[in-house]
């Protein structure tokens, strides 16, 4: 399909319809919000405040129902038909993994059924994008990046709008380097971001909305799912090393935090307040103070990535967006470890 007409460089149409898919995207799921909260409400999906929490009134959790809906249609309309395969393994692992952290965000489920769905989930996407093409240790280390990555987007959603703006982020990245032209990756990215968009108004700043583990998880997922699709589509260009500035931020943050509490002799999955973002918030900043900061810094690599993709090597991208991010880091532990010494 072509579309583009350029004018001044900038191909008008192309840049028309991928507006069009983030404001589409993004009111089908700010409509959505509102039969969610209402069912979640029925259900009694309320998140509890205690002593490990960042907020600290009664708030629904489990709205990532609203936009995983709204990617679950798109990949029931758009992938499936052409892609069979990845489609359907994608619908299958959105289903299971769905249904496994409704349950955990309602009751609370043992943390190895939880596991088992992710390696379940895993496994059949890896099988489905290169069962014959790659070998077992690649195999292998794919499957437990995409695990360690659905959890640590898990861990991460403790403060209004931080994961939920770096969905969007994350998306946005994938759209503007592995999408060039009107190729499936592009529209699914789009969509992506405008579907966490859409679902901001009632996670940030405010909450009256969490993710819950079904949609830290089912996002996680999900971009795993794109990052892979992507993947092919830059192979050709050598840049596809490059996507993995996009999630470096979570890897670095949570291998952080379980290093922490495997020194403490903690149990790593349960819920605590060492990461980086909470040690801030109990430092005395905001949630919207906090948020803004890390969104802040993720743009800038989504805008250094979009630059240097087809630029710089790859290992470059890398070693300065993990200094980057390491800084900051730095600086947190710092404003942490001063605050506890101030008198009070």
């Amino acid at each position: 399909m072509q579309y583009c007409i350029r004018g001044g460089g900038i191909c008008i149409n192309k840049l028309m319809h991928e507006l069009g898919l983030v404001i589409g995207a993004g009111l089908v799921t700010w409509i959505l919000c509102s039969p969610t909260a209402w069912l979640l409400r029925y259900a009694g999906f309320w998140d509890q405040p205690n002593e490990r929490s960042s907020h600290d009134t009664p708030t629904l959790r489990g709205g990532g129902v609203a936009p995983l809906a709204v990617i679950f249609l798109t990949v029931l309309f758009w992938v499936y038909p052409s892609r069979a395969t990845v489609g359907g393994v994608w619908l299958i692992g959105l289903i299971l993994l769905s249904a496994i952290n409704l349950w955990d965000d309602r009751r609370g489920l043992a943390v190895k059924w939880r596991l088992l769905a992710q390696f379940a989930a895993a496994v059949a996407v890896v099988l489905a994008f290169g069962g014959d093409q790659w070998s077992g240790l690649t195999m292998a280390a794919l499957v437990f990046g995409l695990m360690a990555f659905m959890n640590f987007m898990n861990f991460m959603d403790g403060i209004n709008g931080l994961v939920a703006g770096h969905v969007a982020l994350m998306a946005m990245g994938i759209a503007l380097v592995a999408g060039e032209g009107d190729g499936m990756v592009t529209v699914i990215s789009w969509i992506l971001t405008g579907a966490m968009l859409g679902f901001l108004p009632v996670n940030f700043p405010k909450a009256r909305m969490f993710l819950g583990d079904v949609g830290s998880v089912g996002l996680g997922f999900s971009l795993g799912v794109l990052a892979l699709m992507a993947g092919g589509e830059m192979e050709a260009r050598e840049s596809v090393g490059w996507l993995g500035v996009l999630p470096l931020y979570f890897f670095m943050e949570g291998t952080v935090a379980l290093l922490r509490r495997w020194r403490a002799g903690a149990q790593w999955w349960t819920p605590h307040r060492e990461h980086f973002y909470q040690r801030l918030v109990r430092s005395g900043w905001s949630h919207e103070r906090v948020s803004g900061l890390l969104w802040m810094i993720q743009i800038a690599v989504v805008i250094f990535l979009y630059w240097g993709h087809d630029r710089v090597d790859a290992v470059w991208g890398w070693l300065l967006c993990g200094l980057v991010w390491g800084g900051v880091f730095l600086y947190v532990e710092r404003v942490f470890i001063s605050r506890r010494k101030t008198p009070k």
